[in-house]
């Protein structure tokens, strides 16, 4: 039956006012409670071992970390970290009893519009090749593009159940052209994967097989080239080392996962004895205009001067402040930072391992 021009639907149920149907909409998570939450959700979907809470802290205020409730409970988290004028898409994880509900789609059209909103030109980040389901989701659905190509990247182990090869998978903001493929190349075909992008292709689709999975390439436009990252970190093996140097202050450390993502955003900078890592500090800069600085951490020595050079980088990078994060534990990390002018400005009670994560800000003017 027809009626003022709307179609009636006789089996339609008619629920209680009280009954919430709303699809359940991200929001930007910040509390203590969340970010614990976040980080078990993440720690189970990936299967880490590495202390995530404080991380996810650091994220939440110089990058976006979103989730999706359900029922009052958090069940999907995204994370994102901010370059210039780009944005690396660190992880999305959803809870095991909430898979299959589109709450990573969700995520992800959200992040498009907090990144769109602060003025971000392009969105990226790393996927493993034999992660068919994940490269499917960016390029396939999303209309992102894979734009290089890194063997061994994760060393010869890998990370996340994946073997350490990856895809910098992209998507430009600024155009919403979408390339058909004009030649395909199996995923196994690591050589000719890498002559596709070195001969200015982009893999534009990415097509199921029964035997194996296939890239369909495109010609690339100047805009889908996304910058290489600086690279401080010369091999995976030293970014482990960085790992346990991190481990003497933070035990557990950073992921490994971590410190990639804030390489290939921000900058991180290195000091050796001949070929061995003996101290490094990270610098990332924030939405507005501070920086994160990430340690620095040593093999004991002093580290001031690697403090210092850390916050003249911020300046070039525009900051007018900057910022970091130790456990309260960290006496001797506390009073080096109080030396050298840091003020205590916010206190996590319990998010680093059951202990307190003390903010720490400097103002650079």
């Amino acid at each position: 039956m027809l009626k003022s021009g709307v179609r009636t639907n006789p089996h339609r149920m008619h629920l209680p006012p009280h009954m919430d149907i709303t699809e359940p909409m991200p929001e930007r998570l910040s509390s203590v409670m969340d970010l614990l939450t976040a980080s078990q959700i993440e720690k189970n979907a990936f299967d880490d071992k590495a202390e995530t809470a404080p991380t996810l802290f650091v994220v939440s205020k110089v990058g976006d970390l979103i989730g999706v409730k359900a029922n009052g409970e958090l069940v999907a988290v995204k994370s994102m970290i901010y370059g210039t004028k780009e944005v690396m898409s660190m992880s999305t994880s959803v809870h095991e009893d909430n898979l299959g509900q589109g709450h990573g789609t969700r995520l992800a059209r959200n992040m498009e519009k907090i990144a769109r909103e602060n003025g971000v030109h392009r969105l990226f980040a790393l996927v493993a090749p034999e992660n068919g389901a994940q490269l499917s989701s960016y390029v396939n659905k999303q209309a992102w593009a894979i734009t290089d190509y890194k063997p061994g990247y994760y060393g010869d182990e890998g990370d996340f159940g994946f073997g350490g090869d990856r895809f910098i998978v992209s998507k430009d903001l600024t155009s919403q052209e979408r390339k058909d493929p004009i030649f395909e190349i199996e995923i196994s075909d690591t050589a000719g994967l890498k002559l596709a992008f070195e001969s200015g292709h982009i893999g534009v689709r990415l097509i199921r097989g029964e035997t194996g999975n296939s890239i369909g390439f495109a010609k690339a436009t100047s805009k889908a080239k996304r910058p290489k990252e600086k690279g401080a970190f010369s091999s995976q093996k030293e970014v482990i080392a960085a790992q346990k140097l991190e481990a003497k202050v933070r035990d557990p450390p950073s992921s490994v996962f971590f410190l990639r993502s804030m390489e290939m955003v921000g900058e991180v900078m290195v000091e050796r004895d001949e070929d061995k890592l003996t101290g490094f500090v990270g610098v990332m800069a924030g939405k507005k205009d501070d920086a994160y600085i990430h340690g620095p951490f040593t093999d004991g020595k002093d580290a001031t001067p690697l403090l210092e050079k850390a916050e003249s980088k911020a300046k070039a990078m525009g900051a007018s402040s900057t910022w970091t994060v130790t456990p309260a534990s960290d006496e001797k990390g506390l009073a080096m930072l109080s030396a050298a002018g840091y003020k205590i400005t916010e206190k996590a009670d319990g998010l680093y391992g059951g202990k307190d994560l003390l903010c720490l800000a400097k103002d650079l003017t």
